[in-house]
């Protein structure tokens, strides 16, 4: 397992392809969250950022069930660590394809 930290840190100081869920019903988020973390993942990006909002947490914390649930495609996420995305933000850092690609091949 590769060391994340740098990762989640240079992500939270921006770039990071991000979705806007806040607002939005669980079933319309994870709807929108899907495709969007399968389109960056095939991409070969290594992290992205979702804005779930605060409000209640009923949505952060569907997002986070959801994402225990893709680990062939995600290896880790966090919630942000800035003061003004504590809460609201969570980052999603994704296996490497091509060593999932490599370990596929040799197994």
């Amino acid at each position: 397992m590769r060391h994340l930290d740098p990762l989640f840190f240079s992500a939270e100081l921006g770039g990071a392809p991000e979705l806007d869920l806040h607002g939005s019903s669980v079933d319309v988020a994870i709807g929108q969250l899907d495709p969007f973390l399968h389109a960056h993942w095939h991409h070969r990006e290594p992290i992205v950022k979702i804005i779930h909002g605060r409000g209640t947490g009923a949505l952060r914390l569907a997002i986070h069930r959801w994402l225990k649930g893709q680990s062939r495609m995600v290896e880790e996420f966090r919630e942000s660590t800035r003061l003004d995305e504590a809460g609201a933000v969570t980052y999603v850092a994704f296996h490497d394809t091509a060593s999932i690609n490599a370990s596929n091949a040799h197994s």
